[in-house]
């Protein structure tokens, strides 16, 4: 039985779990936890994580329609699960080519609508996707711009990397365009860096976001300018951007007054403060226009950046 898996996160008495049991009783939700995974619970709807990724309690409980909402949920025993606590595949809401394989949480689809608004891609454009995930935003801007165009993924963690692969396998089985994968880091240097591999949305470099989240590896890294060169690029069509606080070290002007591509960035909280006035700053000075536009179902917002000419 489910009730006898796990125990209410009120009976265990560490700092950081008062804390979540607090949140969860503010927002009107219940959390259990196993030896294996969190259960965050609403009445019958149930979105399950696993307990090394404990550190995502904190947006699941405040937005906890956004991540229920992403996936079909599976019934068992009178509750509707949806279960992120292992790797596998989900039938992704509003993304109708095939069930995706996620590493982790999902991101929801709509998420990827907002991007795909504001891009305006056309038949033929090439596009960065920086910080890939699972690879669902690359096949949704293939899909944009087709055969003629390009979409290069970028994704350093190799748990999402392995997860992009498998979509992007499926996707080349119904006939999509290619999709170039760089497992690497979008970078200020080539040199390499201390990556947290969390497999998971929020993986990032040690300098961002510490050690204790995920496993430390060693990964490659790579620049915008470096990027272009690799695939011999004559133009940059649109870049979507979320990686995890790196934004405020990728973007350079030789890069930007070259390609002058449109630009949405999901801003990170880096050194205590969300970062998206200071990326929005240094965009402006790189003769960008800048807005920042509420993302549906969370309380991040969205940098949207215009090239002035």
């Amino acid at each position: 039985m489910l009730s006898q898996l796990y125990l209410s996160i009120d009976a265990l008495s560490t700092p950081i779990v008062k804390r979540f049991a607090e949140l969860s009783k503010a927002v009107g939700l219940q959390v259990f936890v196993s030896s294996h995974f969190f259960d965050v619970c609403r009445a019958s709807q149930v979105i399950r994580i696993g307990t090394r990724h404990w550190f995502y309690l904190d947006d699941i409980l405040n937005s906890f329609d956004y991540y229920y909402g992403a996936v079909e949920p599976v019934e068992l025993e009178g509750k509707r699960i949806v279960d992120y606590s292992l790797p596998g595949f989900h039938v992704l809401k509003d993304f109708g080519l095939f069930p995706v394989f996620l590493p982790s949480i999902a991101e929801p689809f709509v998420t990827c609508s907002q991007y795909l608004d504001f891009a305006e891609l056309r038949e033929g454009d090439v596009v960065l996707d920086l910080g890939a995930y699972c690879g669902v935003t690359s096949i949704a801007f293939a899909e944009r711009v087709g055969k003629s165009g390009k979409v290069i993924a970028v994704e350093a963690d190799p748990e999402n990397q392995r997860a992009i692969e498998k979509n992007v396998t499926l996707y080349s089985r119904l006939g999509g365009s290619t999709i170039e994968l760089v497992r690497a880091a979008v970078w200020k240097d080539c040199d390499g860096i201390s990556f947290s591999s969390e497999g998971n949305m929020g993986s990032s470099a040690i300098e961002i976001v510490g050690i204790g989240r995920g496993t430390v590896v060693q990964s490659p890294s790579i620049t915008l300018d470096a990027i272009a060169k690799q695939f011999s690029l004559s133009r940059v069509s649109f870049i979507k951007c979320d990686v995890e606080g790196a934004e405020l070290h990728i973007f350079n002007s030789d890069f930007l007054r070259t390609f002058r591509p449109r630009i949405i960035i999901e801003p990170h909280i880096v050194n205590g403060a969300l970062c998206h006035e200071a990326v929005s700053s240094r965009l402006r000075a790189l003769d960008y226009n800048t807005e920042c536009i509420q993302q549906t179902g969370v309380t991040l917002p969205l940098v949207c950046a215009t090239p002035t000419a």
